[in-house]
């Protein structure tokens, strides 16, 4: 129920956001897309990055050298930038 709750949310934010964006150019990701962003992500940080599959939606991910990236990187705007 609560991960419902938060994907709605999350949902709306993308619909209705019009600064909801995913960036990448030549410093790295900017993320901005959704309630989960972090922000910036330098090319420095990114190990990998992946596409899956999950609940017949694709997810990008970026795999980074370490997790702090996600934990503190964090706004309370999600601007990051």
């Amino acid at each position: 129920m609560v991960l419902t709750v938060f994907s709605f949310l999350d949902y709306l934010k993308t619909l209705f956001d019009k600064d909801a964006v995913l960036t990448i150019d030549e410093k790295g990701i900017i993320d901005d897309l959704s309630i989960f962003s972090v922000g910036n992500i330098t090319w420095a940080e990114i190990t990998d990055i992946k596409i899956t599959k999950a609940l017949k939606t694709d997810f990008y991910l970026s795999v980074l050298q370490t997790r702090s990236h996600s934990l503190t990187g964090k706004t309370g705007s999600n601007s990051g930038h």
